[in-house]
């Protein structure tokens, strides 16, 4: 077993989860700025 084995996998677990969150929140905050401006453009 390598000493850095540990390390990798929270580097690993810290990329996935930025890789979802990065998932999750660029498409509603999309959603909102689109919706933000239909609301504005309406006005």
């Amino acid at each position: 077993m390598w000493k850095w084995n540990k390390l990798q996998e929270l580097v690993w677990v810290l990329w996935i989860v930025k890789v979802f969150v990065g998932a999750t929140i660029v498409p509603s905050t999309a959603l909102m700025a689109t919706k933000g401006l239909k609301e504005s453009s309406v006005m």
